[in-house]
């Protein structure tokens, strides 16, 4: 399995920054443990591309990162594109989910979930470097102090999505630096 690590430095805020929720505005909005995964998921978000336009965006319910994801999406460029479903920890996924963020499930279940949507067009988010090691496409944690995420490149190219390769180079660029 190819992981690729990004670190959120200058050269990602830049990228990232005109389509990411300002780390403020998620702290006002409902307190989210790492006010920095929405500002990420929505900035990779818009730098997917699947082999049609995403409609769905799913989220753990109730979990505080899907709290702030829920907050930022409406004043977010993406906001008028995709909706949001909550969907209870542990259940099956609606079938129209185009991304899910993973919180709370048990590593049984998510570990399913990953292997019965490998092969579709599902952006799969989660917490944690355990998250990539169960099959998922993007973990979400903390590197050197500052928000993070690895990307597993082998879970994306399953599922036939496409991040843009800036994105990419950046990681690789970043993990050559360290």
């Amino acid at each position: 399995m190819r992981r690729v690590t990004l670190l959120l430095g200058l050269q990602v805020s830049l990228l990232l920054a005109p389509l990411a929720l300002c780390p403020a505005r998620a702290a006002e909005a409902g307190a989210p443990e790492r006010p920095g995964v929405a500002a990420l998921a929505l900035g990779l978000l818009e730098f997917t591309r699947w082999p049609r336009p995403p409609g769905l965006l799913c989220v753990s319910a109730g979990g505080p990162q899907a709290k702030a994801l829920a907050a930022a999406l409406p004043e977010h460029p993406l906001g008028g594109r995709l909706s949001l479903r909550e969907v209870a920890v542990d259940a099956e996924l609606p079938a129209g989910c185009d991304a899910m963020l993973f919180e709370g499930w048990t590593d049984e279940r998510q570990a399913q979930a990953l292997r019965e949507y490998a092969e579709r067009p599902l952006l799969t988010l989660g917490l944690g470097a355990g998250f990539c090691t169960l099959g998922g496409a993007v973990c979400f944690g903390e590197g050197r102090g500052q928000p993070a995420f690895e990307i597993n490149t082998d879970a994306l190219a399953r599922s036939g999505l496409r991040v843009n390769p800036r994105v990419l180079l950046l990681t690789r660029a970043r993990k050559a630096a360290s």
